[in-house]
């Protein structure tokens, strides 16, 4: 049964799209559109895993009537009992491989209806035989292990001891490809969310940076103006000095003269010449 379903659908079509997400499937979709159910590959894929899920029951009936899962039988028989588990958890194991490349099928069709001719509600049909088939071989684990569990606990420890191994390879690899594959899916969208809030985060943090920048710039273009200002009202300070520093050398030198002559009239003027020198002074410099 392994390849039947990839044997099959080579023959009807000629032209296939291999669909295997996992690498593990056993089905070739066709890119041709779509039109008898008969001639469809997805009614042909589905009624190959509807066997298959038939069959995988029907493994899971003779285990569970099996007198070492009831508690009785020898440790030979228990041994065979649980290499029928393992296979039936094997079996499972493909099936929703199976399943993974079926609905990746469907995830090429609903994104171009109109090419493969299919429209909304089988669309539907065939997601709820997709979940249906996974629920259903959800519970098909369960009760295997419950099984595989009771094999175990009714085996001598030396029998159970030798199971253990094989048992275990095939639990610890139990999670369906579905929900991998969600999970996967989930945690690719949230690093993603992540991603972009952190981007968003640096973006706003650039932004302030930006801003404060900008301030800073301001800031430092009204610091340089009033130094030129300041600077340049100190260079007329000196301008001004330095022309009231002459202009009272002038008035010095010409007192000097005036103080040698012994007129008492040239003293008067010069004493208010110097008082009229020193008002105007003021004035100046106030």
């Amino acid at each position: 049964m392994m390849l039947l379903v990839g044997l099959r659908m080579r023959k009807i079509f000629s032209r296939q799209i291999c669909i295997t997400t996992m690498g593990r499937g056993r089905f070739y979709i066709q890119h041709q559109p779509l039109m008898s159910q008969s001639s469809d590959p997805f009614y042909v894929a589905k009624e190959e895993i509807e066997n298959g899920l038939k069959n995988v029951k029907r493994m899971c009936q003779g285990l569970r009537g099996n007198p070492t899962a009831t508690g009785g039988g020898s440790s030979s028989s228990s041994s065979s009992s649980a290499k029928i588990g393992n296979d039936i958890l094997s079996e499972i194991k493909q099936l929703q491989y199976d399943l993974q490349d079926v609905e990746t099928t469907i995830g090429i069709v609903e994104a171009n209806p109109s090419k493969f001719k299919v429209d909304q509600r089988e669309l539907k049909s065939r997601k709820d035989f997709l979940q249906k088939t996974d629920a259903a071989l959800k519970e098909l684990v369960v009760s295997t292990q419950s099984a595989i569990r009771a094999l175990e606990a009714s085996s001598g420890a030396g029998s159970s001891s030798s199971n253990a191994h094989a048992v275990g390879k095939n639990r610890s690899d139990l999670i369906s490809p579905l929900d991998r594959r969600r999970e996967m899916d989930d945690f690719v969208q949230t690093g993603t969310q992540q991603q972009k809030q952190l981007v968003a985060k640096q973006d706003e943090q650039l932004n302030e940076l930006s801003k404060c920048t900008e301030r800073l710039n301001q800031t430092a273009l009204v610091i340089n103006t009033e130094l030129n200002e300041q600077a340049r009202m100190l260079t007329e300070l000196d301008e001004d000095i330095d022309r009231e520093t002459e202009k009272m050398n002038f008035v010095m030198r010409r007192l000097g003269i005036l103080m040698k002559t012994s007129n008492s009239k040239q003293l008067w003027t010069i004493l208010i010449l110097f008082c009229v020198f020193m008002f105007l002074l003021m004035l100046v410099i106030g």
